[in-house]
């Protein structure tokens, strides 16, 4: 038993000991002030309530009873207190002003929005008279009063307990109560009670809602608010305009804006002007109630020419890319715009198609001559580098010409080589590069006149001999004719036969030693069978004669010399022998027989005669003769 007593008296040692030890932990604990034995959180009786002060809500809190919080973190008091804000875009802490630093019962403070400093805290008016002070935004608030020392919620309040808080708006005048479709139209609002963040739309029974894309708060009494009108339905009935604030509530004015659907005009088309398979800019169509995505076409008659690239850039101004075919005719073409409500406005004579299709209005010459190259001066419109020029006719090989030169859009220059062309009327066209082209029926002559011979030169030659014939002159004549001399039954040709031009040919002509002399006729035949003769255009002469020797050469006179034998060349019949010494005639013989080469006559010269030596000359009937000087001696 003496066991058990002394455990008993260790444990009760021990237990003394703890609580001991339990005590000065607390004793050091309330001296440190780590251990707090103040209440777990304030007790404070509030209302809260919104008033509209100075023209601005604001949220009022009442103390009623209960403790006294501490607003400002400087201030040291048993409770301290915070006011939070909550609202659609975020939790928010009031600030007291300087000087607001205590909530006790039976004080007011006022919650206000200062648009410089976020929401404040004030005990008096006048802060809320500031300029800085603004109403608060509308829509759901809710009031937060934490006690900041236990964090714990003193009270709690929303609108949602009490309704809105704020007036409804009203809409009492927009800018302009008719907007075009298709259009955004910027309204400014006038009316009350707006607040940032308000919105707005037009609407009416049966048809879409049209909401603002954008809405800018102004003032309290003034908005300006964008409609896009794209694709709207047009009214009657009118659309009302309806404002609303964040708060969901709405104000109204009804059948004030008339959406209008106006029929497009069509005033004028920058350019007006543009030619045939141009491309062209159209930088201004200018009109009244164009709506995007109108469709534009340029007509005349059938042919319409479609706008692509169409910018409706607004109501009064479209632009985009005129491609003009080659094919659309010329002429002056109206403008259709057709809006994509199917409403229609056409105007004409807004814009001039130019040709540009080549035309033929003159030429020069008139008329060429088969056989010959003809140079041509072509006047017209829209000739361009790379036109070709020919002359047509059914049945027959195009004449293409040569040389051609676009001097300038209204003037050609070319070469017709007209060497076998027909004889009679032809086209005359020209075609630009793009395919083209002009022709006049009739336009050219070609002419095959019947060659006429005016004088060959020289206009002589003798038998026997080659002549060149420097120039033939006439007209009419044609590469490749024919040329020849005539005398009855007598036809010598001209060889080497070269037509130089229309008016001269040269050639060679070969007279045989046959040919009779005379005076020749000259033909000319063209390659297309026409023929020309002129008579008495050439003569052909004997050649003179030539005494090579005489048998005898000696005689006396007052004796008859028998056979006398002259030989030489080119003797006529007829021919005559005589004696001659200088110019003096000594002495004639008889007619004898006379071959070309030798005449045989006799001599009988009288004894009168005086002697010495002489010359022997025969002359032919034609007055032509030849010497031989010397050849005869009279003796005594």
């Amino acid at each position: 038993m003496k066991s058990d007593r002394a455990l008993s008296e260790i444990i009760a040692t021990t237990l003394i000991i703890v609580l001991v030890v339990i005590l000065v932990a607390i004793i050091g604990g309330l001296l440190g002030g780590f251990i707090n034995l103040t209440e777990k959180s304030a007790y404070i009786a509030v209302d809260i309530s919104t008033q509209t002060i100075n023209t601005k809500n604001v949220i009022v809190l009442f103390n009623k009873a209960g403790d006294t919080a501490y607003l400002n973190t400087a201030s040291q008091g048993q409770y301290m207190m915070s006011v939070w804000i909550d609202n659609t875009s975020g939790s928010y802490r009031a600030l007291p002003l300087r000087g607001v630093d205590t909530f006790s019962p039976g004080t007011t403070l006022f919650v206000y929005y200062n648009r410089t400093g976020g929401f404040n805290i004030t005990n008096k008016n006048t802060d809320i008279a500031s300029t800085t002070a603004q109403p608060l935004h509308p829509g759901p608030i809710s009031v937060r009063l934490i006690d900041e020392s236990s964090h714990v919620l003193i009270a709690n309040w929303s609108t949602a307990e009490s309704g809105s808080p704020y007036p409804l708006p009203t809409v009492i005048s927009i800018t302009n109560t008719t907007g075009y479709r298709g259009w955004p139209v910027i309204e400014r609002i006038t009316g009350t009670n707006f607040f940032s963040g308000s919105t707005s739309k037009l609407n009416r029974t049966g048809s879409p809602d049209i909401p603002a894309t954008t809405c800018t708060y102004v003032s309290s009494t003034q908005l300006i608010c964008t409609y896009d009108l794209l694709s709207k339905a047009a009214s009657p009935p009118n659309y009302n305009v309806v404002v609303t604030n964040p708060d969901g509530r709405s104000g109204m004015r009804a059948n004030y804006f008339t959406l209008s659907s106006p029929t497009p005009t069509i005033s004028t088309s920058t350019p007006a002007t543009g030619a045939q398979g141009a491309t062209i800019t159209i930088i201004n169509l200018a009109g009244n109630y164009f709506q995007p995505g109108a469709l534009v076409d340029y007509y005349l008659g059938g042919t319409r020419i479609n706008l692509t690239g169409v910018n409706v850039v607004s109501p009064t101004q479209i632009t985009g890319t005129l491609t003009i075919p080659l094919t659309a005719p010329a002429g002056s073409y109206g403008v259709s715009v057709k809006n994509t409500d199917g409403i229609t406005g056409v105007q004409t004579g807004r814009f001039t198609v130019i040709s540009t299709t080549p035309t033929i209005t003159a030429r020069s010459p008139t008329a060429g001559n088969r056989g010959w190259p003809v140079s041509m001066t072509i006047t017209g419109t829209n000739f361009v580098s790379g036109s070709t020029v020919k002359l047509n006719r059914t049945g027959y090989p195009d004449i293409f010409g040569t040389s051609v030169v676009v001097v300038s859009p209204t003037q050609i220059t070319c070469t017709f080589d007209l060497l076998n062309a027909q004889v009679g009327s032809w086209n005359l066209a020209v075609t630009i590069p793009d395919g083209r082209g002009a022709v006049r029926a009739a336009y050219f002559t070609v002419n095959s006149p019947t060659p006429s011979i005016s004088t060959s030169t020289p206009a002589t030659g003798v038998r026997d001999t080659s002549v060149s014939i420097t120039n033939l002159a006439g007209t009419g004549f044609q590469p490749g004719a024919l040329v020849d001399y005539y005398l009855s039954g007598t036809r010598i040709n001209l060889t080497g036969v070269n037509v130089v031009s229309s008016t001269q040919i040269t050639g060679t002509l070969n007279i045989p030693s046959s040919a009779p002399a005379g005076s020749y006729g000259v033909s000319v035949k063209n390659t297309d069978g026409s023929t020309g003769v002129r008579t008495g255009r050439f003569a052909i002469t004997n050649p003179p004669p030539t005494v090579t020797a005489i048998s005898p050469v000696q005689g006396r006179d007052g004796m008859v010399i028998s056979p006398v034998v002259v030989t030489g060349t080119n003797f006529l019949t007829g021919a005559q022998v005589r004696l001659y010494r200088g110019a003096t005639l000594i002495y004639t013989a008889p007619a004898g027989t006379v071959t070309s080469t030798q005449i045989t006559t006799s001599f009988n010269i009288p004894e009168a005669v005086v002697v010495g030596v002489t010359d022997v000359r025969v002359t032919n009937t034609d007055a032509l003769y030849g010497t031989l000087p010397n050849g005869y001696t009279i003796l005594e």
